[in-house]
């Protein structure tokens, strides 16, 4: 995205109502609607992909507020998550199944993808196919948040993180510790919380 700035406001606004980006999430929280609206005003197409329509330990209803959203056939597991700091959580872990065929529907210049999971995987492997495409990936992680995740899931990590193009993280704990994956400053990027 930061191809975008230029010294011209109107030539920013011109190329983005050109891109089409696509972003892959577990599902819309009410936090995320401003920000996925606007994005839907600037860009010259937005698509959503969701895994579920609202995880079952959320208190919020399904509100997608207008967005193009378009919810993937996903197998979903429910796990307890044990953090060493002495408490659990029940987590969904999402495995969407369509990924790559609804980014080839779609056709996107960009994708930013959440986490890195399956659906991160799968969006590296359209990558590989279209190198065009710009991959962003997005962490909300801070060095905290991820005590205790294990060493598989570190590899996995710095090897998905290390395919894309720019790593979206949402606070300064975040970026040291996706920098201790092996990602360079020069690619990360910091987006707070709206």
């Amino acid at each position: 995205m930061s191809e975008l700035i230029h010294e011209d406001g109107r030539d920013e606004r011109r190329r983005a109502k050109q891109l089409k980006v696509c972003i892959l999430i577990n599902f819309v929280a009410p936090y995320h609607l401003p920000l996925f609206s606007i994005l839907q005003e600037r860009l010259g197409g937005l698509r959503i992909l969701v895994s579920v329509g609202m995880e079952p330990n959320r208190k919020w209803d399904v509100n997608w507020g207008g967005l193009s959203v378009t919810r993937q056939r996903t197998l979903t597991f429910r796990e307890t998550w044990s953090h060493p700091q002495g408490f659990s959580d029940i987590t969904y872990v999402h495995f969407p199944l369509d990924t790559c065929f609804l980014l080839h529907r779609y056709s996107p210049d960009v994708i930013i993808s959440t986490e890195t999971g399956f659906r991160s995987f799968q969006a590296c492997l359209y990558k590989l196919l279209r190198p065009s495409v710009r991959l962003l990936i997005w962490l909300q992680v801070s060095e905290r948040t991820e005590l205790g995740r294990g060493r598989l899931r570190k590899l996995i990590r710095r090897h998905l993180l290390g395919r894309a193009d720019g790593v979206l993280v949402n606070g300064q704990s975040g970026v040291r510790y996706v920098s201790e994956l092996g990602v360079p400053m020069a690619r990360l990027h910091l987006t707070h919380y709206t």
